[in-house]
């Protein structure tokens, strides 16, 4: 495969395939084409491993190419929970300073900051919104110790959550991955965990799609962005016009080659 650099836009000067491969039609789609092949559907996801730079070049560069492409589009974002909607728009609209907003991005995601600074740079630059769709730290700290049961029952019902017990499929794909990762603990909890972070994202987008025209490009971990995790809890909204991008590499972590079981297209 081969590679262009993407200096202009990227401080790393990140080497980024100059091609996707579409798994639906198996074959190579151009980069530069990515426009035409997403700009109909409103969600677009695109996976990450959260330390790769050339994960969050990719994703910059899919935002890039559709901003340019003139389709209004907001980005999703994981690592920023609904509750800093008030912080993101500030940031977006040139109200605070990069120090203040790095510094509030720090207390509320275990990432570095720089890891997405080209990112948060961009959509400031070009006026595009960033929509927090994640729990709270809190909130998440209470369901990782106490479980679901933490949650009243009608907030599960509104959330369309159920339990990895009951979700077979997706279970014995986060076996895997956690396996693989090497977590330690209860598997249900740690997996109703995830779950329930899913169902409540996919509110928020549902949400977004529900009060807005733009497109959304939803950033996320690409075990939250394969297709039978976010995707399909967004599904169950009634939301079904989304594409999936994973980087190829995630097929490591799931035990195989990405299939369109996963995704749509890889890099």
């Amino acid at each position: 495969m081969g590679y262009l650099c993407a200096g202009l836009v990227l401080s790393s000067c990140a080497m980024l395939p100059e091609t996707f491969y579409d798994l639906d039609s198996k074959s190579s789609v151009p980069t530069k084409a990515l426009p035409g092949r997403l700009g109909s559907h409103p969600v677009i996801f695109v996976g990450e491993t959260h330390d790769s730079d050339i994960d969050h070049a990719m994703q910059l560069e899919v935002i890039r190419r559709l901003q340019e492409s003139g389709r209004p589009l907001a980005v999703g974002l994981e690592m920023a929970p609904a509750s800093s909607q008030p912080l993101l728009d500030d940031w977006v609209r040139g109200r605070i300073s990069e120090e203040q907003f790095a510094r509030a991005f720090d207390d509320m995601w275990a990432v570095p900051y720089a890891y997405y600074q080209d990112i948060f740079t961009y959509a400031r630059g070009h006026g595009i919104r960033l929509v927090g769709l994640n729990l709270s730290r809190e909130r998440f700290q209470k369901i990782s110790k106490y479980g679901v049961g933490a949650e009243l029952v009608r907030t599960l019902r509104d959330l369309k959550f159920r339990s990895c017990a009951q979700e077979t499929e997706y279970a014995l794909a986060m076996r895997t991955y956690l396996g693989r990762l090497s977590h330690k603990g209860d598997f249900n909890r740690l997996c109703d965990t995830q779950r329930f972070r899913e169902a409540f994202m996919a509110k928020q987008i549902a949400g977004f799609l529900d009060t807005s025209d733009e497109m959304m490009v939803v950033l996320a971990g690409s075990a939250h962005a394969q297709r039978n995790a976010l995707p399909e809890m967004l599904r169950r909204r009634g939301k079904q016009g989304y594409l999936i991008m994973l980087p190829d590499n995630f097929g490591d972590l799931m035990g195989g080659v990405i299939t369109k079981k996963e995704s749509d297209f890889v890099w």
